[in-house]
């Protein structure tokens, strides 16, 4: 979900809201039955066909980025279009969000013997391209796609909108209210992928609003979730598969993970929404007079109800498209009481109501009803009852009851509540549910929380605090604060409960470059009535760390710290010391009565000046669930024999203004950003310690070219060696699977009918990755993929997308990498592998048998020839079986290329050796490797001035 942008305070940009990156494989495979997709199975379409109800008759707008209508898939299928982001403009989708949702609600599966076809795929459609080709439209485009399709659509797709919460009152939202009422269409929107509130134009009163589930129906992280800002009114109302959601892909793109050239997997409540609109047009095609109210009622009472989950996360349930279309249905949708005001008193009612088929026969419903706060916690007892709980319905006619609940019984008991009402026959089959939604107001006051200057700093220097206030058994109702200068007073108007209030300082000083940080707040504080704190820095100790017997200097130094509330939701915040001296402080924390607390001290402790050899410990102190007064951190003899021992070895390109330097980050085991570390003026060698039990990320940087590693755990006491910028400089693959989330790499893989490569164009080890996908100033690069001999596409790129045959071939990859313009060394370099490969029989994705070589050459610290032998090591790929290295060759030129002459290559223990031939000085070496294994796989690797001689 792209952000909500103004550029200026009007017009605002919205986007599709899709994640990225998408999922595909085990998320997509699968099929419900007959071959159909999982997800079909999953919202119970195939029964709704069964049942005669195919969307016939019925036109679904597409509010997007437009339709690829040449796609087999939508032949037939649109029965007008428009394009609102340019005048004149051909409403094709050139981005791809728009073609996949559009065949999701009504494709015909064409292009894959209809197995992959729309929830109604008989609906025709009704195309308006508000989104332009990169995903974004302002929203004048919106509303007048919005207006156009209202008038001539039953049910209206809007899988767009910006992540700004929304309380229901932007100018989006207010249109769909509008325009629903005018004409009667039925507005279905995406809830948005932050995770978090729903903004515009999900917020809309009028709009069914859409949540993602995945396969198994866990609601997806991206998913965002109620309730909405300000009034707290329940949404999504429904949740529906969103998770590796394989549908048309649009001629010519790349969105989600392709499958093959006719379709692509891809994750978001935007592939969740059009399952919902698809059922709305099924629904629509059984009662062609019902009302936008009624369709969405009917949809939301007859979702399959997700226990255990969240209803301000789930709403009712996940979709069930068969549901509604025949027997009872609910009136009403999701119901919004509002709010149950302090001090709470009187009886708060909802009417309720169910609508049988119009058939002489009476149809008997028992209702019942539970309450419980939105954390699934039961409401006390005697706080709801029905006036009665039993209906009969006949002929159409609705009958209903009344939903009373008393406030009085929810004083004391503050946050956000659903009370269940659930139909079911007489048999206790559900037939309908309908969640009524409140918020129980606690009594609020006024927390004021004083802030101090800091002192001891330069009269240049720049100093801001952030106050942080969050309730602990619940953030949803209350999580605040204020970003404020340090001395300043905050006040803050909180319900009563208890809170945790801290306060980070930080100061800058744009002189020295020295930055300090100091953290002090209170991890449990009850406010029951006015009050008033101080968050003094003066209650605060530097954090120190010394190792025994080691002299050190602190260089970075780092304080987390992360509380947990009751009902599982985290925050955090950081201060930071960089530089020399710079102190970080941290006031004393006690474990909190609510929650949990986490909280870390991070330091970079390098050797003096003078020492002999250099040296570095990073290290990270885990203080518990509580800071103790004095943070002071020491290390052992015992600690020092469980740290991990990195020998690092640091070259210099031979190239002038590619100087050295290393990036280190830490982590928790679970991701919490802890730490980063970077040191310039490198030594040729350097023993680094690193703490156990954490991930740490290195990053290698070579004047602008990266060499990022992904995270990983180094085990208590473990020792390995790293060598950093020895050329020469080369193209690579990356696909380590340990900490790859943290990488800018993916691995290469193909699904059946699609070939996905992600290149490193310049790196100096395999394994590490250079982020250089969008290309860089001065480096030219063309990349080729032949199949059995024939070029299948040509590009300027080192990450592509290739549409293959799914039949097993034979292939060659080829990335072409000049520059000459920029460098002097690896001026050219050219790398082709060949492998055989077939594509999976399902929606899945298999790796690339791909072979890599890692060179080590006899070079200095200056990467200047010093005579001896250079080892090769052949590198393969993680997930396919090992194969079978059967030939390795090596040439050298002296003339860059123009002649070349073979190098005797012997077997080692672990790799190839090769002797090398003496160069004069000055003179630049051209290597040539390539190597052969069993099934196909070799690679053949150009590097012209690979080095050069002193």
């Amino acid at each position: 979900l792209p952000a909500t942008r103004a550029t200026t305070p009007s017009p605002t940009t919205t986007g599709p809201t899709t994640t990225g990156p998408t999922t595909t494989g085990s998320a997509a495979a699968g099929a419900a039955s007959g071959g159909l997709d999982r997800n079909l199975g999953q919202v119970a379409a195939p029964q709704a066909w069964r049942a005669g109800y195919t969307g016939k008759g019925v036109r679904v707008a597409v509010l997007d980025t437009g339709a690829d209508f040449s796609h087999p898939d939508l032949a037939g299928q649109v029965a007008e279009r428009a394009d609102f982001t340019v005048e004149n403009g051909d409403a094709v989708d050139r981005q791809g969000h728009g073609t996949h949702v559009a065949a999701t609600i009504a494709g015909t599966g064409a292009a894959a013997r209809g197995e992959r076809r729309g929830v109604a795929p008989d609906a025709r459609l009704v195309v308006g391209k508000v989104l332009d080709d990169s995903g974004f439209g302002m929203n004048s485009q919106i509303i007048a796609g919005m207006e156009w399709a209202a008038s001539r659509a039953d049910v209206v797709n809007m899988s767009l909108g910006g992540e700004e919460p929304s309380d229901g009152t932007d100018p989006l939202s207010l249109a769909v209210d509008a325009l629903t009422e005018q004409t009667g269409a039925l507005f279905v929107i995406a809830a948005g992928n932050t995770g978090g509130a729903i903004g515009s134009p999900a917020a809309a009163t009028a709009a069914l609003t859409v949540g993602a589930v995945d396969g198994a129906d866990a609601l997806a992280d991206f998913s965002s979730r109620g309730p909405l800002v300000g009034t707290r009114a329940a949404k999504p109302e429904l949740v529906a598969p969103g998770v590796g959601i394989v549908a048309a892909r649009a001629a010519g793109t790349t969105l989600g993970d392709p499958v093959d050239a006719r379709y692509t997997a891809s994750s978001g409540t935007s592939m969740a929404t059009p399952h919902v609109a698809g059922a709305a047009a099924l629904l629509a095609q059984r009662h062609p007079g019902w009302t936008a109210q009624r369709l969405k009622a009917a949809l939301v009472g007859a979702a399959d109800p997700l226990p255990g989950t969240d209803p301000y996360s789930v709403g009712a349930g996940r979709l069930d498209a068969a549901g509604a279309l025949s027997g009872p249905v609910s009136d009403q949708p999701v119901v919004a009481l509002g709010t149950f005001r302090h001090p709470q008193a009187g009886t708060a009612e909802a009417k309720l109501s169910w609508t049988g088929d119009e058939t002489p026969a009476a149809v008997t419903l028992d209702l019942d009803v539970t309450v419980a706060d939105h954390t699934g916690r039961p409401a006390p007892r005697g706080a709801a009852s029905l006036s009665q709980t039993r209906v009969r319905l006949k002929r159409g006619v609705p009958a209903g009851v009344t939903l009373r609940l008393g406030q009085e019984r929810f004083a004391g008991r503050a946050g956000l509540f659903a009370a269940t009402v659930t139909a079911r026959r007489p048999n206790g089959t559900a037939v309908a549910t309908t969640p009524v939604t409140f918020y129980v107001e606690p009594p609020s006051h006024d927390l004021t929380v004083r802030t101090v200057p800091m002192p001891g700093l330069s009269p240049e220097s720049m100093t801001w605090a952030n106050v942080l206030v969050t309730n602990l058994d619940d953030p949803l109702l209350y999580a605040g604060g204020a970003f404020t200068t340090p001395g300043e007073t905050v006040t803050l108007r909180v319900p009563d409960g208890r809170y945790a209030v801290t306060a980070a300082y930080s100061s800058y000083d744009p002189v020295t470059s020295r930055q300090t940080g100091t953290l002090v707040g209170d991890s449990d504080v009850a406010v029951t009535a006015d009050h008033a704190m101080t968050l003094d820095t003066a209650r605060a100790a530097p954090l120190t760390a010394t190792v025994d017997g080691v002299r050190t200097r602190t260089v970075t130094a780092d304080f987390t710290y992360l509380q947990t509330s009751r009902t599982g939701l985290t925050w955090y915040d950081v201060v930071s010391g960089w530089g020399e001296g710079s102190i970080v402080s941290a006031g004393a924390l006690e474990r909190p009565g609510i929650g949990s607390l986490r909280a870390y001290g991070a330091f970079g402790l390098e050797s003096p000046a003078d020492a002999a050899e250099a040296y570095l410990y990073q290290l990270v102190h885990d203080y518990g669930d509580a800071v103790p007064a004095d943070p002071a951190y020491r290390v052992t003899p015992a600690e020092q024999a469980r740290l991990a021992r990195v020998d690092q070895r640091f070259h210099q390109m031979d190239s002038p203004g590619m100087v050295t330097s290393l990036r280190r980050y830490g982590f928790t085991r679970d991701g919490w950003y802890l730490t980063q570390h970077r040191t310039y003026d490198l030594p040729v060698t350097r023993t680094d310690y690193l703490s156990p039990g954490l991930l740490w990320q290195d990053e290698g940087i070579y004047g602008g070219l990266l060499a990022q590693e992904g995270a990983r755990e180094y085990g208590p006491g473990s020792r390995e060696s790293k060598t950093w910028a020895r050329q020469p400089l080369h193209s690579d693959w990356y696909d380590d699977p340990v900490g790859a989330e943290y990488t800018c790499a993916q691995a290469p893989y193909r699904t059946r009918g699609n070939l996905h490569v992600d290149l490193v164009m310049l790196t100096d080890r395999h394994q590490r990755a250079d982020c250089l996908a969008a290309g860089t100033i001065g480096v030219r690069r063309t990349l080729s993929l032949h199949r059995d001999g024939r070029l299948v596409d040509e590009r300027d790129a080192s990450r592509a997308d290739f549409t293959v045959p799914e039949q097993a071939a034979d292939y060659r990859l080829t990335l072409d990498v000049d520059t000459s313009l920029i460098l002097p060394v690896s001026t050219r370099v050219t790398t082709s592998w060949t492998f055989r490969s077939a594509g999976p029989r399902d929606t899945g994705a298999v790796p690339l048998p791909l072979l890599s070589v890692d060179y080590a050459l006899p070079l200095d610290a200056a990467n200047h020839a010093v005579g001896g032998a250079a080892t090769f090591s052949v590198r393969q790929a993680h997930g396919v079986p090992a194969r079978r290295v059967t030939s390795f060759q090596v040439w050298t030129s002296t003339d860059d290329g123009a002649t070349w002459r073979p190098a005797e290559a012997g077997r080692t223990a672990d790799g190839y050796r090769a002797e090398l031939p003496a160069a004069t000085p000055g003179q630049a070496v051209s290597l040539r490797v390539k190597a052969g294994a069993d099934g196909g796989s070799g690679i053949d690797q150009t590097i012209i001035r690979a080095y050069r001689a002193d």
